[in-house]
Formats: C-alpha cells, sequence, structure tokens
C-alpha cells in the first residue's frame, strides 16, 4: 500500500508540473527563482533526506530521539535562517554590488570564528545574541519533552533521563548552534563572491546541513551516554526478547 501511495503522488506531481511552470512564466521575479534556486534546494533535499534515514536507524536504537530532534534542529534552524537572512540584507543594502565584498575584505577573513563571534561588527553581535538567548528556550522546550517520554512510557527508554542527560543535550545544542551560525557566516559571504544570492541558497543549505550535523549529534550524545551507563555498571545489557525489552543491572 505505501508503494502505491509514493508511486500515485509522483504521477500526480508530473501532471502537475505543466501547470506549475505556466504559473512561474507569468512572472519575471519567479523566473529567475526558478532558473537559480533549483539546484540548492535539490542538495537540501538531499541532505535532509540523509538525515531521515540516520534519524531512522537512530530511532529503532534509542526511540526518544525522535522527540529530541525536531526541538534541536528547529530551534538551531530558526535562528541559523535569522543569521543568515541578516547578513544577506546587510549585503544587499550596502553599496558592494555581488561579487564583491565589504570594505574590500577578502573571503577568507570570514573563515574566523573568532569573527563570527567576537568582533565589533554587526553580524557578530547578532551571532551573539542569537547563541546566548538560544538556552532557555532549549531548557523549556527539553523540559516538556522530557516529561512527555518519561511519563508515556519510562520503559521504554534505554538511557534514563536524568541529569547527565539533560546537560549534555544543552551542551549539545550549543555546539550545533554555533557550528551552524559560523557556517552561516562563511556560506553568506561565499555566496556574495560568487554572485549568488543568499537569500534563494543559504538558507535551505544550511538547514540541510543542519538537519545532518544535528541528527548525528543526538545518535553520538545517546550513544555515549549508553557506553557511560555500562562502564559505571547502571546498564550491563540489553536483551530483546520478542517485542520486550529487559534491562539487566548489576
Amino acid at each position: 500500500d505505501k508503494m502505491y501511495i509514493g508511486i500515485v503522488t509522483i504521477v500526480v506531481m508530473l501532471l502537475a508540473l505543466p501547470l506549475w511552470m505556466w504559473l512561474i512564466h507569468r512572472r519575471e521575479e519567479t523566473i529567475n527563482v526558478a532558473k537559480s534556486g533549483w539546484f540548492t534546494l535539490i542538495i537540501s533535499c538531499v541532505l535532509s533526506s540523509v538525515a531521515g534515514q540516520i534519524l531512522t536507524k537512530a530511532a529503532s536504537k534509542y526511540p526518544d530521539i525522535s522527540i529530541f530532534a525536531p526541538i534541536l534542529m528547529g530551534i538551531s534552524g530558526n535562528r541559523t535562517a535569522m543569521q543568515s537572512s541578516r547578513i544577506s540584507t546587510q549585503l544587499h543594502t550596502s553599496s558592494n554590488r555581488p561579487g564583491n565584498l565589504p570594505d574590500e575584505r577578502r573571503l577568507v577573513t570570514y573563515l574566523s570564528p573568532l569573527r563570527a563571534f567576537m568582533s565589533d561588527d554587526e553580524d557578530a553581535r547578532g551571532a551573539r545574541l542569537l547563541l546566548l538567548t538560544a538556552p532557555p528556550f532549549q531548557i523549556i522546550f527539553v523540559s516538556i519533552a522530557l516529561a512527555i517520554a518519561y511519563y508515556t512510557d519510562p520503559t521504554e527508554n534505554k538511557i534514563p533521563l536524568h541529569a547527565a542527560f539533560f546537560f549534555s543535550y544543552i551542551l549539545t545544542a550549543m555546539i550545533h548552534m554555533a557550528i551552524l551560525l559560523y557556517l552561516s557566516q562563511i556560506c553568506v559571504h561565499a555566496m556574495w563572491s560568487y554572485k549568488l544570492d543568499p537569500d534563494f541558497h543559504a538558507i535551505p543549505f544550511l538547514s540541510g546541513v543542519g538537519d545532518i550535523m544535528g541528527t548525528a549529534s543526538l545518535y553520538g550524545l545517546y550513544a555515549l551516554l549508553e557506553y557511560a551507563q555500562k562502564e559505571n555498571g547502571q546498564i550491563v545489557q540489553v536483551i530483546t526478547v520478542r517485542d520486550s525489552q529487559i534491562i539487566q543491572y548489576r
């Protein structure tokens, strides 16, 4: 049944393609977007699909990971999109044409992590603000998710929901967001220097990269905590018997 649903969806989309092409060619603005923006969108879809495969594999071993992944990637992705849009707007409103970076800087200038967060430039101040104000939102949403995950069915959790996981998750989320904000500095300025509109290309690309990084980092966090618990003697072995799990303790 699932295969037929996929086939029908693809057929409907192909049949609707002429209609969308006709609508696109009615306005010059949409023609330019269709000509220049499709490649980045395809890359973003591929990256998101890879992230989905990682999440599927991770969720089969750690069911709770599907609760926290949208929170981590959602907050980080939203703030990265804000930062990318801010930098792009600054470039569009400046006197520099596409291909010319502000103050005749070279692209290598934006490779510095210190410049991304510690400089006095407007985009660096915005990055600091977005990064430092994220923990309260992460704490609120992860607390709600922890409560739902624990009280729904705590027997399904291979990793007990304790303070170590809570703070490890917050740290992972902050590192994930910091890397994305740093990449947004490089990505937007690089696209501008190559005469590509960052509004069309940067945000989809960074969203795909953020999905893969977020899913992989959460998977690694769960695996690391499980390994630490086994070493500490909290969990010796996880045995699957039919559809139930038996956790042996020392």
